[in-house]
């Protein structure tokens, strides 16, 4: 596979269609059906937003899954506020 440009290697836009492949096929593997993925696909387009670095500061990560990630605030943060 080669990336965009005439230098060989993984471009942008295959890292990102490689991560959606391993995001489905865990998916499948973990025992959806291929009509529940699809729905669920479909049904965070538009929805998610890219968040700046900035954006997380107090928050505590939680989980990672390819480009999808969860945070949450630490039971200390959040009774300060």
């Amino acid at each position: 596979m080669t990336g965009r440009g005439s230098s060989p290697g993984l471009g942008r836009n295959d890292l990102g269609a490689i991560s959606l492949r391993l995001t489905l096929a865990a998916k499948y593997e973990a025992g959806a059906t291929p009509d529940e993925i699809i729905r669920k696909e479909l049904s965070l387009a538009g929805v998610q937003r890219p968040l700046f670095p900035a954006e997380l500061d107090g928050l505590e990560p939680i989980f990672r899954f390819g480009d999808f990630g969860g945070w949450v605030y630490s039971a200390g943060d959040a009774l300060e506020s």
